[in-house]
């Protein structure tokens, strides 16, 4: 009897004990905003790969938390902006981090990223010349509103 008692409190010691070790995972303040089932639209204001990235990094942080629901909309990210530059294929080495993270994201159904085909005729730029990931919509700043008007997607 004194052994399985012993056995009982070693073992309830030792589970404290990892319970007490294991690192405290601070959320970001703004986890605390984010609503379930909420549809997310990235807000993109500096429209530099460096906001992308920090975005994509954000979704991945959302992906991996339990922040992001299982089925949960994937964030919609709408470019019109220099920073679509950054998810051409000849762009690749230079934003290799950037350009992984959000091909990662997408095959997850975490992000689902367009680019606004008004600003690459401007720019010149054809869509087979992005990542095979991105997809297009005709006007960017439209789309934007239409998917908070007809489908109630918030800012991210």
């Amino acid at each position: 009897m004194r052994l399985l008692v012993f056995v009982v409190a070693a073992t309830i010691f030792f589970d404290a004990q990892l319970t007490l070790a294991e690192p405290v995972a601070l959320r970001p303040d703004y986890a605390q905003d984010l609503v379930a089932n909420t549809a997310y639209i990235a807000e993109i204001e500096l429209h530099t790969a460096a906001e992308l990235h920090d975005i994509l990094k954000r979704a991945d942080q959302l992906f991996n938390g339990a922040e992001f629901a299982t089925g949960s909309r994937p964030v919609k990210l709408i470019l019109h902006g220099a920073e679509a530059l950054a998810l051409q294929q000849s762009h690749y080495r230079q934003n290799k981090a950037l350009v992984d993270l959000a091909a990662q994201l997408s095959a997850f159904d975490v992000v689902d990223i367009r680019v606004c085909e008004t600003w690459m005729q401007v720019q010149k730029i054809d869509a087979k010349t992005l990542q095979p990931f991105v997809g297009t919509v005709a006007n960017g700043p439209k789309e934007k509103q239409r998917l908070m008007q007809q489908q109630g997607y918030v800012y991210f």
